[in-house]
This record gives C-alpha cells, structure tokens and sequence, in this order.
C-alpha cells in the first residue's frame, strides 16, 4: 500500500509540475519575481518583448533553469529554489563570439542546483550570450538553452548649471509668509539612461543646512521622470531661512534596480558638471528710514 502511494504521489507532483510548465513565465527567489525571458516582466500590452537580456556594467544577477519534469518528477515547482529532488547536473557557460565571456559565473563549476549568479564585467555595449545544458541522471544531456545579454552603461546624473558663471546656486530671497507655509524649490539635473525618454529614474540626495546635516530633508529613491531632453527636476520643500546644500548620492534606473547588487549610477562632476547644488533662502532686509537735517524756523 505504501508502494502504491508513493507511486501516486510521484505521478500527481509530474503531473502538477507539466501544468505549471506550460502556465509559470515567473518564479519566486530571494523575495524577487524572476522573468523567463522573452516574457514582458513589465506586463504593459503596448510593451515589446526583450529580445535580450540588460544588464548593467559590475552587476550581479540570478539566473535559474527550469528542470525538466521528465528528468525529475520530484522537484516542486512551486518551491523553485528547494532542490532537493533535483537529480540533475547543470551545465552553465558563456558563447560569445570573438572574444573571452564578459561575466563570471558562482559556482564556476556544474551543480545540480539549476541556479547561479553572475558578475558582469565593464566591456560597456558588449554582447554575450548565456547558456546552459540539463544533464539528467540517465546521462542523456538535454538541448541547449540560451539568452543573449548585453552590457549598458549604469545611469548618470549632474545638476544643470544654472546662471552665470556656473556656481551651480541660486540663492532665493522670500518672504516670513513663503517661508512659514514652505517653499519648494525644484532641483534641476541632466539625466543619461539606457532607458527610454520618459521613464522614471529612482534618485537619493543628502540635504545640509548651515553646515549641519539636514536629515528629514534627505531623499530616497525618489522618483524623477524623464524627459524627452534628459532634463528633469526634483523638489524639496524647505521652511526655514538658511544656507542649503544637496549632493546626490545615487540614481538608479529599471535596468540597474533588477540587480541583486544595486549599482551606484555615475555622479557627473567637471566643467559644466556638478554633483552638489547650493542654494540659499534669504530673508529680505526692511528698507529702513530716511533721516535728514531738520529745518530750522
């Protein structure tokens, strides 16, 4: 009887994980939602399918091999990361064309758990191709699977100068009432990503007030919408008068934020670049009486 139920719960598990192969375009790991790809991660109608895989440069990134349920009747699909019945080896590897791979793969060497990761390197515009074999138990290696990836450049940002010369300030004279009820002042910055115009880019900055840290005014992962130009702004409301300084720490854009190592974007500094905006909130001085010599009658 044991036997029987054994076997019955072994063909029902095939059967389940047959199902879900022709329905599951995603998985769960690590509190992520991983895409097969050639699917919209996105899920927008009027969105292409990703032809291949972007990453960006010094990433980190997961990729997982669905097993065949053929090979390993035992392995739950619904619980894609316990591979304990997976009787499998897994073979990983680069084909890129006319050069060394441009990422290295952990664990670098075949493992019956169907899921690696992956450092890409800097060889920014560079294409490469992922690949990876099944080979089950009865040693009869399965076709190979592929997806293309290409490196991009991580996203950058820098203020916009503004005036003359570019000091990248401008001091701001208002009212007690502007002050009371609170200002806003919208940040003007200059944006590069591999994304397309008008798409959200996520931005952090850091805030100082005369000299001292001004955390409550500090931002994370705001989020700023490009333009078709690449310019965009991001406010800060401010109610006091004082001596303003915002340094952006980081940008990030949808292809950067899908890694499992955030990448830093650039913070452009030079001529006509500047990672810090200074900015002042000045009080207007009362114009005061006009004294004169008194007339003498």
């Amino acid at each position: 009887m044991k036997q029987i139920l054994k076997y019955c719960t072994a063909i029902l598990l095939l059967f389940v994980a047959v199902g879900a192969y022709g329905q599951t375009t995603n998985v769960s790991i690590d509190s992520k939602t991983y895409y097969q790809h050639g699917y919209n991660s996105t899920g927008g109608p009027n969105l292409p399918q990703e032809a291949r895989d972007s990453v960006t440069v010094g990433s980190v990134i997961k990729y997982f091999v669905l097993p065949s349920s053929e090979a390993n009747p035992l392995f739950n699909v619904a619980n894609p990361t316990d591979f304990t019945n997976v009787t499998s080896v897994f073979n990983w590897g680069f084909r890129r064309s006319g050069g060394a791979a441009l990422g290295s793969i952990t664990p670098s060497t075949p493992t019956n758990q169907p899921i690696i990761s992956i450092t890409w390197g800097n060889s920014y515009g560079a294409v490469d191709t992922i690949r990876v074999v099944e080979n089950p138990a009865n040693g009869c290696p399965g076709s190979e699977t592929k997806i293309p990836v290409e490196i991009i450049a991580k996203p950058s940002i820098t203020f916009r100068q503004v005036g003359s010369p570019l000091d990248y300030k401008k001091d701001t004279c208002v009212t007690q009432a502007q002050v009371t009820a609170t200002i806003t002042y919208n940040f003007p910055v200059a944006i590069t990503s591999a994304v397309k115009p008008d798409a959200k880019v996520w931005v952090n900055y850091t805030v100082t007030k005369d000299g001292v840290a001004a955390p409550t005014l500090n931002g994370t992962n705001v989020a700023l919408t490009m333009s078709s130009t690449t310019l965009g702004t991001f406010p800060i409301a401010f109610n006091a008068y004082g001596k303003y300084e915002v340094t952006i720490t980081q940008i990030t854009d949808r292809i950067s934020r899908k890694s499992s190592v955030l990448v830093n974007g650039d913070i452009a500094t030079g001529t006509g670049q500047s990672a810090l905006f200074t900015f002042s909130i000045i009080k207007p001085v009362e114009t005061g009486p006009i004294y004169r010599l008194p007339n003498n009658f």
